[in-house]
């Protein structure tokens, strides 16, 4: 099995077809049931999930539904149920866990793991389940059994554990990880060099982002931009004399790890003497990464005779992730203890491969894995790295859903005078979006019905009047996206969904530019942001999800790096705030996804300007930070076209128009982003 920290729910494969994973027989169990939809696990208990389970409307029994889906796009689903598991000698433990009916690799091919064992602090977690308040671990480096050790029991030999506290925020905030093992990193040292961090980059932000977990269920170490950049500068130089830097600039292996070397094919373990690096934790407990676990060998050759190894620090920037994660490779020859009576974590070095004989565990039956899909790990992301096939180009015409295809202009641009138009329209200039955004939908839908041997377009409104505004057709449904079951008929059957729906202000009365004062804005009850971009768009990915849709696009707004934008003080909606969330929502869920942060919209003619893409607010630092909504439109249909698009999130603005050559080559614009969130 899989022994995964970083995970809540365990689930078995239950009556796989696989000749290479062995599985569970629910009938071969005379205590096994299957959770209906009305028990607490399914209602109450599955709320520390990423995402909640559901009711199964394809059994008349409702038993409750559950997806999973983890940082490298593979997913695992199938039902939740109760059984009782036996540990040793002691009573029988009456378990929650998913009986799994089907799993994906992201890098395709058969896994050797039966299924997953979820030891985070989840309410539905192993270790919560049981009432564990002890475990330790040690994972091998060759193929030899990890060992777990459940309750109070001693390692086999004499261990000095250094311990580091865990880290609890009791405040909610978005992008903290609240059943995650979060110690804090106070430090990186590369041989004798401190790195010159500063403490603040270590540290949870006012969101959550910055936190650093333990899980051994990732497969590397992931560190956040600044301090990723300062370490891969310091390794590189010191090794500069020792290893021979791949130059390949466009190589990125698994769409993280951008340090790579190049080493003669007949090696099999990279060259002595380069520098350790050590993780300094708080309370002075470090993991100290030396010799063969700096360097991992990329699947493929380098051009001429070299092999491709890459540096095991990756680039949290490049990948959907906002934290620190010290994963289970550089854990691997080290016992990690996990004791939550004491909230702490103790990191020694120590013999794997001992501790497993000492045991007992030379002779194993099947392996306890450390990744959740241990044969497809090395090369999961250098697959989607080289696939260049278009996204949707085979078969019939996709069905493509968007959502807000009849959106207005919103009720403030409505009731402006128009001599007091030409004022607001300098106030908000500089804002990434406007109070005018679903007009944009309506290009959308627009677009893709002139593309009818393309696409088959659908609208989703959300009232009968928007329906008939835009020309009332059977392919636009009537729904309300802050309530889930009534978007569902609109959802059946697609193959793709394009997201344009957001929140839109209101102007208070009474405003009167002629005395120098400046707009108030609110958002009617049940319209903020909260309800309408956080849950809204969350109820249109789970919608998506459950129908198997292919492909998400979408469209946010830049400025989401800063929490003090006037944008999120707009109505007192911090919409950016709740946009960002839905965003990461999106790209955890393990469904291709386009994330588009459009700057500021202006209803000019598209297809004229050259498109510039970015990361990080980097656009708004300049003064190209506007585009067209036509452009936008353009963008969302052709994100659907390409590989290159999949599983990337940017910026997104032009030149001004006379300026740069108008944008064409759609694959090369998303071939220049990197960027995974």
């Amino acid at each position: 099995m899989v022994l995964d920290t970083g995970s809540e729910l365990s689930w078995l494969l239950c009556n796989s077809s696989s000749a290479a994973a062995l599985s569970f027989d629910p009938q071969c169990s005379s205590s096994y049931y299957p959770v209906p939809c009305s028990s607490p696990a399914c209602s109450d208990r599955g709320r520390d999930l990423p995402m909640p389970p559901v009711c199964d409307a394809s059994s008349t029994a409702g038993f409750c539904h559950f997806y999973l889906s983890y940082t490298d796009a593979s997913t695992a689903e199938g039902v939740l149920a109760t059984d009782s598991f036996l540990l040793g000698s002691s009573s029988p433990v009456p378990t929650v866990f998913g009986c799994v009916a089907s799993t994906y690799s992201s890098a395709g091919g058969d896994t050797d793991a039966a299924g997953l064992l979820g030891m985070n602090r989840g309410s539905l977690s192993f270790v919560n389940q049981s009432g564990i308040r002890r475990f330790s671990y040690c994972i091998p480096d060759d193929d030899a059994s990890g060992v777990l050790v459940l309750g109070d029991a001693e390692p086999p030999f004499p261990l000095s554990l250094n311990y580091t506290p865990l880290i609890q925020i009791s405040l909610p905030l978005p992008y903290f990880d609240r059943v995650a093992y979060t110690v804090q990193l106070e430090g990186i040292r590369v041989g004798d060099n401190l790195l010159p961090i500063p403490k603040s980059v270590l540290v949870p932000d006012h969101t959550g982002a910055g936190q650093t977990m333990v899980d051994s269920g990732t497969q590397f170490t992931f560190l956040l931009g600044p301090a990723y950049d300062a370490l891969k500068s310091e390794f590189s130089r010191q090794t500069s004399g020792a290893l021979v830097p791949l130059d390949e600039p466009d190589f990125v292996f698994q769409g993280a790890f951008d340090l790579c070397f190049r080493l003669p094919a007949e090696r099999d373990a990279p060259p002595p003497g380069l520098p350790t690096v050590v993780l300094l934790l708080r309370g002075g407990a470090e993991v100290a990464v030396a010799g063969e676990r700096l360097l991992y060998r990329a699947a493929g050759d380098a051009p001429g005779s070299d092999a491709v190894w890459c540096f095991t620090f990756g680039n949290s920037d490049l990948v959907p992730l906002s934290a620190y994660v010290i994963g289970h490779h550089h854990q691997q020859n080290v016992w990690v203890a996990y004791d939550l009576e004491n909230a702490r974590v103790g990191f020694a070095p120590a013999r794997c491969d001992q501790a497993s004989r000492l045991l007992g565990f030379s002779q194993k039956p099947t392996p306890l894995s450390s990744s959740r899909f241990p044969r497809s790990a090395s090369a999961r992301k250098r697959a989607v790295t080289l696939a260049t096939s278009a996204a949707m180009s085979d078969g019939p015409a996709p069905v493509v859903l968007v959502t807000g295809a009849g959106g207005r202009t919103g009720s403030l641009s409505l009731s402006l005078s128009e001599s007091l138009f030409p004022f607001i329209l300098r106030l908000l200039s500089d804002l990434p979006f406007g109070i005018r955004i679903l007009s944009s939908c309506q290009i959308v839908y627009k677009k893709l019905k002139e593309r009818s041997d393309q696409f088959v377009a659908r609208g989703l409104v959300r009232t009968a009047e928007s329906k008939e505004k835009i020309g009332g057709a059977d392919d636009v449904f009537v729904g309300d996206i802050r309530n889930a079951e009534s978007i569902i008929p609109a959802v059946q059957g697609i193959d793709a969904l394009i997201i344009l729906t957001s929140a839109v202000p209101k102007m208070k009365p009474g405003f009167d530019p002629s005395k120098g004062e400046r707009p108030e804005f609110y958002f009617e009850d049940g319209s903020y942001p909260e309800q309408v971009d956080w849950i809204g768009q969350k109820n249109q990915i789970d919608a998506a999800r459950a129908v198997g849709v292919k492909q998400i696009v979408l469209v946010g707004s830049m400025g989401g790096t800063d929490i003090n934008h006037p944008l999120n003080n707009i109505g007192n909606g911090k919409i950016l705030i709740w946009k960002r969330k839905a965003e990461q929502y999106l790209a955890d869920s393990g469904i291709p996804y386009t994330i588009i942060r459009a700057g500021g919209l202006q209803d000019k003619d598209g297809g004229v300007r050259e498109l510039l893409v970015g990361k990080d607010d980097e656009l708004l630092k300049t003064e190209t930070r506007t585009i067209a909504r036509p452009d936008v439109a353009e963008v969302c249909i052709q994100a659907l076209q390409y590989e290159e698009a999949k599983f990337k999130a940017f910026d997104l603005a032009s030149k001004p128009e006379g300026t740069g050559t108008p944008t064409a080559d759609f694959k090369a614009l998303f071939s220049q982003v990197t960027t995974r969130f």
